[in-house]
């Protein structure tokens, strides 16, 4: 169960990271 919820907290962080990036005005590669 950790594990699932280190992995879910970890895709969060990343969608969370890429639209603030997007809204930031730099695109990311990836």
């Amino acid at each position: 169960i950790c594990f699932l919820l280190f992995a879910i907290l970890y895709v969060v962080s990343y969608f969370i990271i890429t639209r603030y990036k997007r809204k930031s005005g730099s695109p990311s590669v990836p």
